[in-house]
């Protein structure tokens, strides 16, 4: 924050672009690499590609992980259920879009966060503009 955060931006750009001119080169030798796996197979070959795939689907697991604890915290400190029945509702919530193999079936449920995301946004815009 302040100046430190001033200079910062420019060098965390400079790193950005750095970065994808990085991915566009490897990108040029490897046209048929779809996702970070693909081009960590390129670069440092069957390693890397197992690497970068249990990195991300850690990643997914710990994020997928830290929505039920916080649903669960606050469904609880909403309701007054007791935890393991709220993160038992917060898993049946969260996990079904986990096993959808069909991306319509996901974008559904996409376009659904957006809407409800919209929403929540429109009424604390709502009662913020009604409690001035």
């Amino acid at each position: 924050s302040g100046w430190l955060g001033l200079l910062l931006v420019p060098f965390m750009g400079t790193i950005c672009l750095y970065t994808a001119h990085l991915l566009g080169h490897i990108l040029d030798g490897a046209p048929m690499a779809r996702s970070y796996a693909d081009i960590a197979f390129h670069v440092f070959g069957r390693t890397g590609n197992l690497v970068i795939s249990f990195i991300f689907s850690l990643e997914l697991l710990l994020v997928l992980t830290g929505y039920l604890i916080l649903g669960g915290d606050n469904m609880q400190k909403m309701i007054g259920l007791p935890h393991t029945m709220c993160y038992f509702c917060m898993a049946c919530l969260v996990l079904p879009p986990c096993l959808m193999n069909d991306f319509k079936q996901l974008a559904i449920v996409s376009i659904l966060g957006i809407l409800t995301n919209m929403v929540v946004l429109g009424i604390v815009l709502g009662l913020g503009l009604t409690t001035l």
